[in-house]
This record gives structure tokens, C-alpha cells and sequence, in this order.
């Protein structure tokens, strides 16, 4: 067919936040930069986190045509966990596991006790 001619191919779409396209939104992006231009990367530190469900699984498995795929996976709600971390041009440079979710109160945790014992000055 005339789409496999041009080398097309069904593709899952990558979506992204319209909001980015308008013009204050790159203007704050510029100006942003402009402020952030004479930082030097060595002395940036960036902080994330990211949390999973203990419980989670694959939702799909594989079987033969025909059979149910089966597998195994808890019937109660699990435990949360989170993760933050921090990583620099060096690669990380601390992180810490926080059950449930993370609040003010674990993030100036993490800041004071695991963080800010690891950095130089500059950072």
C-alpha cells in the first residue's frame, strides 16, 4: 500500500502538554535559561522521586492461542513505596527509600540528613 511505500509505519503516539507551545511558555523557557547560562554543570545537584506499589505486575503474559494467560499478583492493597534521589554530573550522590508517600517532612529529611552531608561547596 501507498503508506508502506513511503516507509510509514502504525507508531504509538509520544504525547506531550500542548500548554509548551505557547508563547509565555517560551518566553519563562528562555528567560529561564538566560539565568541558569553561567552555572556551572558540575555544582548542579537534581533531586527526584518516584514511587511504586509493591503490588504492581504485568497486566499481560503470554500463552498459547486459545489458553488464558495466568499469573500471580496480591489480592489486598500494597505497601507504597518511594524513592528519592539526587544525581550530578557524577552520578548519584545520595538517595533514600521512604514507605508511603513523600511529604515535606521526608524531603527536608532527605535534604539535611542524606543530601547535604555529600555535597561540596558550590554544589
Amino acid at each position: 500500500n501507498k503508506l508502506k511505500r513511503l516507509k510509514l509505519t502504525v507508531k504509538k503516539k509520544t504525547f506531550y502538554d500542548p500548554r509548551q507551545d505557547r508563547e509565555d511558555v517560551h518566553r519563562k523557557r528562555a528567560e529561564h535559561l538566560k539565568l541558569i547560562s553561567g552555572v556551572n554543570p558540575e555544582n548542579v545537584i537534581v533531586i527526584d522521586e518516584t514511587g511504586t506499589n509493591l503490588t504492581m505486575v504485568r497486566e499481560y503474559g503470554w500463552s498459547m492461542v486459545g489458553e488464558r494467560a495466568y499469573g500471580k499478583k496480591p489480592f489486598y492493597d500494597g505497601e507504597n513505596v518511594t524513592l528519592i534521589g539526587a544525581i550530578g554530573l557524577n552520578g548519584m550522590t545520595a538517595s533514600m527509600t521512604i514507605d508511603g508517600g513523600i511529604d515535606n517532612t521526608a524531603v527536608m529529611l532527605f535534604t539535611n540528613k542524606v543530601l547535604c552531608p555529600t555535597l561540596r561547596p558550590g554544589s
